[in-house]
């Protein structure tokens, strides 16, 4: 092909004579200043596309038919082809004239493809470079919108505990405390009047009022502190009879007012790994729950077995039962609901909520089987090393 290519520029061979190799021209046109084309290679024919000369878009080929120099090659230089709002190229290219015509080569030497070359690729490094740069920014920001979200969540949930918190302090703290107040005043306005019977209903008004407080803000607090992180995770190993003891004296009163029968199957001298006033909480809630919603001449147990691997925990009711649904709300439920006793008794609702968290510090989690109107059992298991 190249050797037609030189048979046809045999006239110019005097004007190209400083082209040492006319190989490296991949472009080959002979173009008459009326714009007619009078031969034109395969790749330049591709480069016009069928335009002519209206595919020289800068220069263009009028502005090149006008230039004049003391030789006869006049432009050395850039050209681009093709369309200016779409698709274009640019190749170097020499623009010679004789008479009327005008010569074009144009191309890219090998030394300049090599060059090119060594751009594109230094220019892809540079790109593959913003690229994972930019794959890093995203991550991170990806990390920080997570953790924006984990800190609006917090927040919510901070703002929940918050307003539960000063409810409680406002309403079910404040409604025994005003019973306190009262009955504490009739006993002090009245102590010399009243017989020794009345006396001691009044005191013992009190000191069960004042238990039942004690014990609701001490949940409460120990609920504030789990949730703020305040409350430790601290097992050690201990006699469950320290636990038992104090649960005997707590309930054994107030299973008597309602006339319920508290029955304790468990071996005192046990002893178990777990956190002393976590394990106190738990129990103290549900034996406190199963008084609760048990009427009165029905029957409590706690029962402790010891496996070979693990502690099981039972606290059984006669009372009145949960269905499904209630069963399914409190293992599953975040919200943190209050129910009426057998006997008006009144909650905060945290008791079952605490009991959750608790035992799952233990890793372990709370079991609910219940029948209506026959009664409940709830089980956990505390693993032991």
């Amino acid at each position: 092909m190249f050797h037609d290519q030189k048979y046809i520029l045999h006239d110019w061979i005097d004007e190209i004579s400083n082209i040492i190799e006319l190989e490296e021209f991949l472009y080959i046109a002979i173009i008459d200043s009326d714009h007619k084309i009078h031969f034109c290679n395969d790749v330049m024919a591709d480069l016009l596309n069928n335009e002519g000369t209206k595919a020289f878009i800068n220069p263009n080929f009028e502005s090149l038919t006008k230039l004049s120099a003391s030789s006869n090659l006049i432009f050395e230089g850039y050209i681009t082809f093709g369309d200016i709002i779409s698709i274009n190229t640019s190749i170097f290219a020499y623009v010679y004239k004789k008479k009327n015509q005008f010569l074009i080569l144009g191309g890219t030497k090998v030394q300049e493809l090599l060059q090119q070359n060594k751009q594109m690729a230094e220019l892809n490094g540079e790109i593959s470079n913003l690229q994972r740069e930019l794959i890093r920014k995203n991550q991170k920001l990806a990390q920080t919108l997570e953790q924006l979200n984990e800190t609006n969540t917090q927040l919510e949930k901070l703002l929940h505990d918050k307003d539960l918190f000063l409810s409680i302090l406002a309403h079910d703290l404040k409604s025994p405390f005003n019973s306190l107040l009262g009955f504490s005043s009739l006993l002090s306005n009245n102590v010399t009047t009243l017989n020794d019977e009345s006396i001691a209903n009044y005191a013992k008004i009190i000191h069960n009022m004042s238990s039942h407080s004690f014990h609701l803000l001490e949940d409460v607090l120990n609920w504030y502190k789990s949730q703020s992180g305040k409350m430790p995770f601290d097992p050690y190993e201990f006699e469950l009879s320290e636990i038992i003891t104090s649960l005997q004296q707590l309930f054994e009163p107030k299973a008597l007012e309602k006339n319920i029968l508290l029955h304790f199957a468990v071996n005192e001298s046990m002893n178990i790994v777990a956190d002393y006033n976590m394990l106190s909480a738990i129990l103290r809630n549900l034996l406190s729950n199963a008084i609760k919603f048990t009427p009165r001449g029905g029957n409590v147990t706690l029962s402790i077995h010891n496996n070979s691997d693990s502690v099981e925990f039972m606290v059984t009711d006669s009372g009145i039962g949960l269905n499904q649904e209630e069963i399914e709300e409190i293992l599953n439920s975040t919200e943190i609901r209050s129910k009426s006793g057998t006997s008006n008794e009144k909650g905060t609702g945290l008791g079952l909520y605490m009991c959750k968290e608790f035992i799952r510090s233990h890793n372990s989690q709370l079991e609910i089987t219940s029948q209506l109107k026959q009664g409940s059992t709830f089980k956990f298991t505390i693993p032991q090393v």
